[in-house]
C-alpha cells in the first residue's frame, strides 16, 4: 500500500471547483494520507476535507484503478466500505477525533498534544475551496472562540481522541527483534515430517 501510485488523470472534478487548479497537489497528498488511514479503519473515519472528498469520490468512479486499489489495500475485490467514510452520522465528532488521532500519528505527532494540524485537516484552507471545512489547531482560549467559519481541533477533537487506535496499529513501528539462529525448515504433523 505504501507504494501505491494514484492515477495520473485524478483531479478533474477538483480542478473544476478550485480557484487555483494548479495547486491541487496538496489535495492529492491529503488523499494519500486519507487512504493510509482508511485502510486501517474504513468504517470508523470521516473525511475532514471537502477537497479530499471530491478526489476520493472521483477515484472511486475510476472502476479499474479503484478495483486495483481495493485489491492491494484489502485483498478482496468485493470489499467497498467507501460510503461509510463519507456519510455523516451522529458519531461525527468521535469519527473526526479518530481521524484526527490517526492523522497525527501518521505524521509522528502525539494526538493529544499536536504541534500542527495534520495534512488532511489543512487541505480545504490551503485551497480556499468553497464550502470546505476550515480547521484551526487551537483558538488559544479556555472557552472556544474559533470564528464561525472555522472549527477548533483543540476544543472539538482532542477531548474525544481515543486512547487506542484501531487494531492497536501504531504508525511508528518498533525496531525488529533479532531472533536466535534456528533451522527454518517447517516441522510437525501439518507438514508431514
Amino acid at each position: 500500500m505504501a507504494h501505491y501510485v494514484l492515477p495520473d488523470r485524478l483531479g478533474g472534478h477538483l480542478r473544476a471547483v478550485c480557484d487555483d487548479p494548479g495547486s491541487i497537489g496538496v489535495a492529492l497528498r491529503g488523499l494519500r494520507q486519507w487512504l493510509r488511514l482508511y485502510v486501517l479503519a474504513p468504517e470508523d473515519l470521516v473525511l475532514p476535507s471537502r477537497a479530499v472528498e471530491l478526489l476520493w469520490r472521483e477515484f472511486r468512479q475510476m472502476t479499474d484503478e479503484y478495483r486495483d486499489f481495493r485489491h492491494e489495500a484489502f485483498g478482496l475485490l468485493h470489499h467497498d466500505p467507501a460510503e461509510a467514510a463519507t456519510r455523516r452520522t451522529a458519531r461525527d465528532v468521535e469519527a473526526e477525533a479518530l481521524t484526527f488521532a490517526m492523522a497525527c500519528a501518521d505524521e509522528g505527532q502525539r494526538p493529544r498534544y499536536p504541534h500542527s494540524l495534520p495534512l488532511v485537516f489543512t487541505v480545504d484552507a490551503v485551497l480556499k475551496i468553497a464550502g470546505g471545512q476550515q480547521w484551526v489547531l487551537n483558538c488559544d482560549h479556555p472557552a472556544c472562540t474559533a470564528p464561525p467559519d472555522r472549527r477548533c481541533a483543540h476544543h472539538e477533537l482532542v477531548p474525544q481522541v481515543p486512547a487506542d487506535l484501531p487494531k492497536q496499529v501504531r504508525f511508528d513501528p518498533q525496531p525488529p527483534q533479532v531472533l536466535p539462529q534456528v533451522e527454518n525448515r517447517p516441522t510437525g504433523g501439518l507438514y508431514g515430517f
